[in-house]
């Protein structure tokens, strides 16, 4: 108490001046009333270390010293039959009691003195200002408890500490939801469950040394705040997760399907790509969703990787097929060379029949050890590290065109030349083209 109320005069308002014991003499049992007093007050021996008796002397250690000046004094029975003492006028009582009720009455008034009032008087309260308890002072005083407990804002202790506590649980609660909103969303689980439990320790353990004796405001309240919270986290991750890792594993599973269209298929650039989106998706794809999106993601991958290979083998034959023909063009119209010509036909006609007519180990020509090398070869020069055909075939292309075009024209200038030297410097039309001699 004088901590928290400095000052000479402070402790004076809660500790009384005087302390009146008011002892039936018919108890004495032959000691004096100041000895019964204070042989009730002594300390009783406790070797058993009772915690109730702890208590009890606790409590006489309190009344030796809370006041100044102790008095006892004893009275006799006043009357036998004790039931109608309220009906008994003075002059039917023992003379002995009324005797000591009136030096009673005296010491009474010796030892009462006005009681202190903290801060400013009540309303016709302390007399000249000196801050001491009137009888109007009372009657104002009794006035507003009055009124504040039946508006319900009478404080007591039990109040005074749970609001205290209640403030120290909030605040301490905003410290937790602090640590738990800074970590980033989506997390991992075994993240987001270490941030709750070091930020619920240190929460805790602050509330438990802020924390003011007992009562409603308890560790268990936040405890129970805090796992509330926790759960909420929880589910925002796992909202978080699931929005993450649906648009990864879409953009994933689009880009397989992109990869069915390739121009020049390629197993290996398939593979690839579905291997890099993987990476990305592994990266970036956190928290609860992680394993059922792993799955569905595996699940599309197979998916999608058994209608690639399932057209590759077809869409390859189609190619030589295609590139065979073009031989067959080129060699014949464009660049005369017959044994490229050739060479061009029996492909063709390989192609056209050995896979009708295939007699060699495995179900199909595509399972031959020809075609797996002829797979292969095609694997190294379509995709590699140098060059993607997929993506610079139509360029490459353009140029090996335009380089075919440009020999036919110099064929057909060489033999215009050949043929009719007195046209040099004449433009013609030769070969689908202007040719300037």
């Amino acid at each position: 108490l004088p901590s928290l109320f400095p000052g000479s005069g402070g402790l004076e308002t809660f500790v009384p001046n005087s302390l009146l014991w008011l002892i039936q003499r018919d108890f004495l049992e032959g000691s004096t009333v100041d000895e019964m007093v204070k042989g009730a007050l002594q300390p009783v021996a406790n070797p058993t270390k009772d915690k109730h008796v702890d208590e009890l002397n606790r409590i006489r250690q309190s009344l030796r010293s809370l006041a100044r000046n102790s008095t006892a004094f004893g009275l006799r029975q006043p009357h036998l039959q004790r039931t109608k003492l309220c009906e008994m006028g003075d002059s039917q009582l023992e003379p002995a009691y009324v005797k000591q009720r009136t030096q009673l009455r005296g010491i009474v008034r010796r030892a009462a003195y006005a009681k202190s009032i903290v801060g400013a008087g009540l309303g016709g309260g302390g007399v000249g200002g000196s801050g001491l308890m009137t009888g109007p002072a009372l009657a104002t005083l009794i006035e507003r408890s009055v009124r504040a407990l039946n508006e319900g804002d009478f404080p007591s202790a039990g109040n005074v500490v749970d609001s205290f506590n209640r403030d120290a649980l909030e605040r301490h609660l905003a410290e937790y939801a602090a640590a738990l909103d800074a970590v980033p969303l989506p997390a991992l689980d075994d993240a987001l469950l270490q941030a709750h439990e070091a930020a619920a320790y240190r929460a805790l353990e602050g509330f438990r040394r802020d924390r003011f004796g007992r009562g409603a405001v308890t560790v268990a309240s936040l405890k129970t705040k805090m796992e509330e919270r926790y759960a909420g986290k929880k589910e925002k991750n796992g909202f978080a997760s699931n929005r993450q890792c649906e648009a990864l594993a879409s953009a994933c599973e689009e880009e397989l399907v992109g990869l069915q269209t390739m121009r020049l298929p390629s197993l290996r650039k398939f593979d690839d790509s579905w291997e890099a989106c993987n990476a990305t998706w592994s990266k970036q794809c956190v928290g609860p969703s992680r394993a059922s999106y792993a799955a569905r993601l595996a699940r599309s991958a197979a998916r999608e990787r058994s209608a690639f290979l399932q057209s590759y083998n077809a869409r390859l034959l189609n190619g030589l097929l295609i590139a065979s023909i073009a031989g067959i063009v080129v060699f014949r119209f464009l660049i005369k060379a017959s044994l490229l010509e050739l060479g061009s036909w029996a492909m063709f006609i390989f192609l056209e029949v050995s896979p009708k007519l295939y007699l060699g180990p495995g179900e199909s020509m595509f399972e031959s050890a020809w075609w797996t090398s002829a797979a292969q070869a095609w694997e190294v020069v379509v995709y590699n590290p140098v060059v993607d055909l997929d993506k610079a075939g139509p360029a490459l292309g353009g140029v090996v065109l335009s380089l075919l075009l440009w020999v036919r024209l110099r064929g057909c200038v060489a033999w215009f030349a050949a043929c009719c030297p007195c046209l040099s410097g004449v433009c013609w039309w030769c070969c689908g083209g202007w040719l300037c001699l």
